[in-house]
């Protein structure tokens, strides 16, 4: 991935930044691109303080994509299937409504890709629909904002809304046309005018299919994507864009950069790590993983020579698997993990500097963070999803 911030061309008289000029950016050890310097950060400990969710009943959750807080004191987010947004209290954890159902009509949803309190107003973008959806936080439907697409130039698709952004703006992304690999990310307004391109990444194609014993699979390719990601402000007043280089044998090299919906990049730094190889115990769990997936309900072992063929699994541990943009501007980011039970997570002060660390389960993916609070989505033994309120308790200063 190459990631180029930068502001709209009429900002800049015109003047487009390459390819090349956006990978010199980040490779290049510059004051937009620091190196910092790999002192451990203060541990803290997160403790958990509520627990949401249960095995089957109105408690029960479903997969859980974006979530957010509203000034209220509500827990309001999406699950996908069937579509609707519910909504707890943020301190009892009890269930308060749930609203809104699939369908095109008003209030109802196909994908929702983000949900963003803004003021007292919760925004849902859909994406299949190109729409955002506005209510209050009791559920009521205020309007539909249809968000025209746009071409962004070069090989791209049109585009399609995310999030919304201060100043009655729209965080957006074009869809992949076949053959291209820029993505742009852009800030436009609710008539697809674009206001700026942010930054264009670099995209892989995760979607694979495999065949064997007269069956064919489609599915998507289990690390896919981890050397370029993003992460959006819930509020969308920034994004979090991150970039892995490999580098050479022992150590590689990831990039942070941080941008506002001004197109201003607030910083960009550059971390060295020590390259962690997959061990074959590891590469072999994988793909029996997969073969598993494969074989539904037949042995296993008969699809583990397409699971080995089909399954791309790398020679090193990504050194990013997950980014989170909290609401105090501070990023997560949580690295090398694949058989351990814990996670450690590396934060970022607003500055981009290293701050502290944090350990998770394995199984916990998280949603929301604030400096004294951060919500997390985590599966049990079962793969029964519960959301989970940890408490941060910082060091003494």
């Amino acid at each position: 991935m190459a990631i180029a911030s930068r502001r709209a061309e009429a900002d800049r008289g015109g003047m487009r930044v390459s390819f090349v000029a956006a990978m010199l950016i980040l490779l290049v050890p510059r004051a937009d691109a620091a190196i910092v310097a790999q002192e451990a950060p203060e541990p803290v400990r997160l403790v958990e303080e509520l627990r949401i969710g249960t095995l089957d009943g109105a408690m029960a959750l479903m997969a859980i994509h974006t979530a957010a807080l509203s000034s209220d004191g509500r827990l309001l987010f999406v699950q996908q299937r069937p579509p609707a947004v519910k909504v707890f209290d943020a301190s009892s954890g009890e269930l308060v409504r749930t609203f809104g159902r699939a369908g095109e009509g008003p209030g109802e949803f196909v994908q929702v890709s983000y949900l963003s309190v803004q003021g007292d107003t919760l925004f849902a973008a859909d994406r299949r629909q190109q729409r955002l959806s506005l209510f209050t936080f009791d559920g009521t439907h205020l309007r539909t904002e249809r968000i025209a697409s746009s071409e962004v130039p070069g090989a791209t698709g049109p585009t399609i809304p995310l999030l919304p952004a201060p100043e009655g703006l729209v965080w957006g992304e074009a869809l992949l046309r076949l053959g291209t690999t820029m993505l742009p990310l852009v800030l436009m307004r609710r008539d697809g005018d674009i206001v700026r391109v942010v930054a264009e990444r670099l995209v892989e194609r995760g979607t694979a299919q495999a065949s064997g014993g007269g069956r064919v699979f489609a599915f998507m390719q289990p690390f896919a994507g981890l050397d370029h990601q993003s992460a959006f402000a819930p509020d969308g007043s920034a994004v979090a864009l991150v970039e892995v280089f490999p580098g050479d044998e022992d150590r590689g090299a990831f990039v942070v950069m941080k941008v506002d919906a001004a197109g201003d990049t607030v910083y960009a730094r550059r971390f060295r790590y020590d390259r962690i190889p997959v061990t074959t115990a590891q590469r072999d769990s994988i793909h029996y993983l997969w073969a598993t997936r494969f074989a539904g309900a037949d042995e296993p072992r008969s699809d583990l020579g397409t699971a080995r063929e089909h399954v791309r699994v790398p020679e090193y541990l990504p050194p990013i698997s997950e980014v989170l943009l909290g609401a105090d501007g501070r990023v997560w980011l949580r690295r090398e993990s694949l058989s351990a039970p814990t996670a450690t997570w590396l934060i970022l002060d607003p500055s981009g500097h290293p701050t502290a660390a944090a350990t998770l389960p394995r199984k916990a993916r998280l949603l929301l963070a604030e400096r004294d609070h951060a919500w997390a989505m985590v599966t049990d033994d079962l793969d029964v999803p519960y959301l989970v309120r940890y408490r941060i308790h910082h060091p003494p200063p």
